[in-house]
């Protein structure tokens, strides 16, 4: 009985991790970086493998109307989070590169994760009114796909909503299994719009089938059992 189960509970712990892949970072916002934007500001902030993909994050912001300068930060104020700030009147254009250090780029990334990602997931801490945010991607071959959405306005935080774009609805040729850069652009096109992000980093939208579904069920049939062995 004992060896039995152990058994149940070994298929149970296997069974729950069934299409929880691990998903890849591509940048965790947690390096510190801050651009003020009197009209073009641009920099470049190091990070390390953990926090930053290709250990390197090209910033930029143009302000596009207004007379208060917008703001482009990470980090900065509230821990781990990419701020946008426009003032009254303001509007503007943020755009985030990550293409590794050098000429070598990302040197072709599996951003699928061997099929088991497949949608990029921005974290929304807070938004008020929606901007229109683009992700591009281009693989080795400089073949380009990039999705274009409005972000789920109205948020006044804190919150941590999923802002999801499925490879799938991708426009282009980009090849997702070799990627070399990531362009996350920000457009925030109505007056004094903020936006807060707390995560950029991929996920995945995918259902188990229904052989796994039923290998889950019995995982957790295994550890009721256990449970009521022990008690």
């Amino acid at each position: 009985i004992n060896m039995f189960r152990k058994t149940l509970t070994a298929i149970a712990f296997s069974a729950l991790t069934v299409g929880s892949a691990q998903a890849i970072t591509i940048d965790d916002f947690s390096v510190t970086q801050i651009l003020t934007d009197p009209g073009v500001s641009s920099g470049t902030a190091v990070g390390v493998s953990s926090s930053i993909i290709g250990l390197e994050r090209e910033a930029t912001i143009v302000r596009n109307t207004g007379a208060d300068a917008a703001s482009l930060s990470f980090n900065s104020g509230a821990t781990g989070t990419m701020s946008i700030a426009n003032g009254t009147g303001g509007t503007s254009m943020s755009t985030v590169i990550w293409d590794g250090i050098g000429a070598s780029g990302l040197g072709g990334v599996d951003l699928t994760d061997s099929g088991a990602q497949d949608a990029f997931d921005l974290r929304v801490i807070a938004n008020d009114f929606a901007a229109q945010v683009t992700i591009t991607v281009a693989d080795t071959f400089a073949n380009v796909s990039s999705l274009t959405l409005a972000s789920p306005g109205g948020i006044p935080g804190p919150a941590s909503i999923p802002f999801l774009f499925e490879y799938g609805s991708f426009i282009g040729t980009a090849n997702f299994l070799d990627i070399n850069s990531i362009t996350l652009s920000v457009n925030a096109n109505l007056n004094a719009t903020d936006v807060e992000l707390d995560f950029f980093g991929t996920t995945t939208t995918l259902v188990p089938e229904p052989a796994s579904l039923a290998i889950i069920g019995l995982g957790l049939a295994g550890i009721g059992f256990a449970r009521r062995r022990r008690g």
